[in-house]
């Protein structure tokens, strides 16, 4: 047993106390307990009394060692010289740190004396929505993650992540076709796992590749058969494999076993090879799931029954024709409960497709790419009550009049939002507009000047504009507007955005006049590039057309252009970058100089060249030593640059738009409504 020596005989010391020979400074003492200084096992009884000896002995040698230090301090000073006074310093700070690790050692510290009610909050925050690390240093540490780490620090830690459900319901990806999930060891902790898990919800998530020797015999995998087990705690099923058989006829248990399941998601990848499917028997297994509320679909070739009471979201996707082709059921006994349907077309070929009737379809989301619209729109209705319709495709087809003919056919007077996209214009959109009185957003290619004309046209008193609820346009262009064309969107702009804004903040007009609150937030125009963007911003605000400027100055518009990315760099990274060379000082004093001279500039040539190159140059302190000529040639376009920020309200932002007014974001929005039921309360109190 390691003991600190008592201090004795101190008192007959000589004035130079020789730490050195003390216990705790030879090379020979050790710590008592060094094991526990390098784990976290809890001290057992009699390692407690052994360290409770030695810092009891190391704190009366650092008591004896501070009164002699003193003593000699006061009767010798000369005993204490500048060296032996740290060298004193030093032996005072080992004991210290001896005191201060073993008493930590032996005394519980904070986060062991919670107790077990607030290390389960703890652990539950610690772990949320983690699961099992690919990279983990073992097989198991890799499927539990965190859970792991909690239950192995010490035997309080490990009862209370054991009796928490919550940290074994995250399981992590089956991968069928990888040999750790035939592992012995990894399995049992698996199904110690799903053990703990109790009765939470699972997702459930099954991958592997295509490969007929690896996946041989999955009818035998254990971990399948383990999970399959728990099928009644399935909330989400999601599997991405190549080749259904190497997993869909093993999952014939599950078959009216799934009361939890919410989502469900089949992904094959069959890259041409139907073949893969040819021997698979209709799949009935998900048609008992009374919880389901959205399935998604791609590449699934074969029939697949699903539930006939229940409202759910509906997608097909990836190369989905032969899927609605061969599940031409699907749609109509399932009709009653698609409430969303998202389809996406790969399959160039048209298909006869017999006429289906979704009574509770709520949204409908088809994008065609490049297989013909009409052999599947001309044959779905919806319900009255349709309020998304999304339609896109890449093919020179006008959707509208499909669109239209859908619309007219499920006598939908609801729809809210309308989404068309493609290369034409939507010629037929007047006729959806008519027969859309509660539409909001509108994102459609630039229609013809009549649609136009009729969304500016104001009825009298009484009356309400062509649809008077329109709050967002979105037109989509893909060459330059014509003049006639822009005429129209300024005039669109100030009816739909300044005049009827305006007329709904007048005193009270909603209760003298039938109109409801009508006026854009947005108005926006889609440019695919950022020439473009730059053309329509000049001519929605009326600016005067770019001219034709002398190449030396293109030249050193350009240079200077350049030299706004160096600065915008430089602060974005928040150093300081090296001092330009003379010769880049002289070529910039130079293009600062040919801009100055130079008289032919517009506004519009303003804002597409220089003009925020030579802010930044007059803005920088440390870079430049001619920043007064930057701010002469802002002097001299001081009478345009108002013109050319205050002439229009149309603005460009990121992504090629343009936009008349302000574009709310969501949080734009919240506030709104707030502001919004705030002044209806103070206006309630009013009355």
């Amino acid at each position: 047993m390691h003991t600190i020596y008592s201090l004795s005989g101190i008192g007959a010391m000589s004035t130079f106390i020789n730490v050195y020979n003390w216990p705790i400074f030879s090379k020979n003492y050790a710590s008592p307990i060094p094991h526990l200084l390098r784990s976290n096992v809890p001290p057992t009884g009699q390692e407690l009394a052994l360290v409770g000896e030695a810092v009891n002995n190391a704190k009366k040698i650092k008591a004896a060692l501070e009164r002699r230090i003193n003593h000699s301090n006061i009767n010798k000073p000369l005993f204490l010289s500048n060296y032996r006074e740290k060298r004193a310093k030093r032996r005072l700070q080992v004991l210290d740190d001896f005191i201060t690790a073993h008493e930590a050692r032996i005394s519980p510290c904070g986060i062991m004396r919670l107790p077990p009610e607030l290390l389960s909050i703890i652990f539950k925050l610690v772990t949320q929505g983690k699961s099992g690390d690919a990279t983990g240093s073992t097989i198991v540490k890799m499927l539990l993650g965190y859970a792991f780490d909690l239950s192995h620090v010490c035997r309080l830690w490990r009862d209370v992540a054991v009796s928490i459900p919550h940290l074994w319901q995250e399981i992590p990806v089956l991968d069928i076709s990888k040999a750790v999930w035939l592992n012995k060891r990894y399995l049992q902790c698996f199904e110690e796992v799903l053990r703990r898990g109790k009765d939470l919800p699972l997702i459930v998530m099954f991958q592997t590749y295509f490969n007929p020797i690896r996946t041989r015999g999955n009818s035998r995998h254990p971990a399948v058969k383990i999970l399959v087990k728990h099928s009644e705690r399935w909330r989400c099923l999601d599997i991405k494999v190549s080749d259904p058989r190497s997993i869909m006829p093993y999952l014939r248990p599950i078959k009216g076993k799934l009361s939890s399941l919410e989502f469900l998601n089949l992904h094959f990848n069959l890259n041409g090879h139907r073949s893969r499917t040819d021997n698979l028997p209709d799949c009935s297994i998900f048609e008992v799931a009374p919880n389901l509320r959205r399935v998604d679909l791609q590449d699934v070739s074969f029939h697949i029954a699903l539930p006939t009471d229940g409202p759910f979201d509906l997608r097909f996707d990836g190369n989905p024709v032969p899927s609605i082709v061969g599940n031409t059921s699907l749609l109509s006994l399932n009709s009653s409960s698609i409430v969303s349907l998202t389809l996406s077309f790969a399959d160039g070929s048209g298909h006869t497709l017999s006429p289906v009737l979704l009574p509770c379809l709520l949204s409908l989301k088809v994008n065609f790419r490049i297989s013909p619209s009409a052999w599947f729109l001309d044959n779905i209705t919806g319900s009255p009550h349709v309020q998304d319709l999304e339609l896109s495709t890449q093919l020179d087809e006008d959707l509208t009049f499909s669109a239209y003919g859908f619309i007219q056919r499920s006598q939908t007077r609801s729809l809210k939002t309308l989404s068309i996209s493609q290369p034409l214009p939507p010629h037929g959109l007047l006729y959806i507009l008519d027969y859309s009185p509660n539409l909001i957003q509108l994102d459609v290619p630039l229609p013809n000047s009549a649609c136009i004309l009729a969304l500016c046209r104001t009825e009298p008193s009484g009356h309400p504009p062509l649809v008077p609820c329109l709050k967002s346009i979105k037109f989509a262009i893909a060459q330059v507007i014509q003049p006639p064309m822009i005429e129209l969107l300024q005039g669109l702009a100030e009816v739909r955005y300044e005049y009827l804004n305006e007329l709904n903040r007048q005193p009270g007009h909603h209760n003298q006049a039938t109109i409801p609150p009508t006026g854009l937030d947005t108005l926006s125009i889609s440019c695919p590039n950022k020439d473009l963007q730059r053309i329509t911003h000049c001519a929605l605000n009326g600016w005067e057309p770019p001219q034709i400027l002398s190449p030396e100055f293109e030249e050193a518009a350009a240079r200077l252009k350049e030299i706004m990315d160096v600065l915008a760099y430089r602060r974005r990274c928040g150093k300081k970058l090296e001092n330009f060379t003379p010769a880049r000082l002289q070529q910039i004093e130079s293009d600062l100089h040919i801009v100055y001279g130079y008289d032919g500039l517009t506004a519009s040539d303003l804002k597409a060249c220089i003009e925020k190159a030579v802010r930044q140059i007059e803005e920088e302190r440390e870079a430049f030593n001619f920043r007064y000529l930057a701010a002469q040639i802002l002097a001299k376009w001081g009478r345009m640059i108002p013109h050319a920020y205050g002439a229009g309200r149309w603005s460009m932002s990121g992504w090629f738009w343009v936009h008349y007014g302000y574009p709310l974001t969501d949080a734009d929005d919240e506030r709104a409504y707030l502001v919004a039921s705030i002044q209806a309360m103070l206006d309630s109190m009013r009355l």
